[in-house]
């Protein structure tokens, strides 16, 4: 799978300009104009078209669906850290890491999960449409958001003044 850099957009676009600006500056200029779009997606329900229709970033929600199969919760994500911390109260004297690496062995493990109350129980997630997307290979391209990304809005859904997104919708 091929990843590009910046350093690959950057040597493209000193070959291409007139006056190329030296790297400092170019990644400057990146950084921020990303930033700011990355803010209007969150806080604005910002949906971003790529230019020369590669697709659409936005961020949805979904209602969680709460199935249970076999006598096990099924649909909801599961709390590690909180599930973590039940077992160290229950271990003192062991480490965040000794208790995570000794929970495959504990019977009927006790397991948290994430009810996403702060949001009336959906889920955000950032998506990249490709229904618009007029490429080649375009269904062997995945789109991995940046881990700063999915932090700020996981922020901006914890934060008092909420933003609202639009509903998912399955075809």
């Amino acid at each position: 799978m091929t990843s590009h850099k910046i350093l690959d957009f950057y040597k493209y676009y000193k070959e291409n300009a007139q006056n190329p600006v030296d790297l400092k500056t170019y990644r400057r200029v990146i950084k921020n104009f990303f930033k700011e779009v990355q803010s209007r997606i969150i806080w604005n329900n910002y949906e971003f078209v790529l230019p020369f229709r590669l697709g659409i970033i936005s961020i949805k929600r979904k209602k969680q669906k709460l199935k249970v199969k076999d006598g096990k919760i099924r649909g909801l994500p599961i709390d590690w850290d909180k599930t973590i911390k039940f077992y160290m109260e229950k271990n003192p004297g062991k480490t965040y890491n000794e208790v995570k690496h000794s929970l495959k062995e504990i019977d009927n493990l006790k397991i948290f999960y994430h009810e996403n109350n702060h949001t009336d129980g959906y889920v955000c997630k950032i998506l990249y449409d490709k229904t618009i997307a007029n490429y080649k290979g375009q269904n062997h391209r995945i789109f991995v958001p940046a881990r700063g990304f999915n932090l700020e809005l996981n922020k901006a859904l914890k934060s008092p003044k909420k933003p609202t997104y639009y509903d998912y919708v399955e075809f």
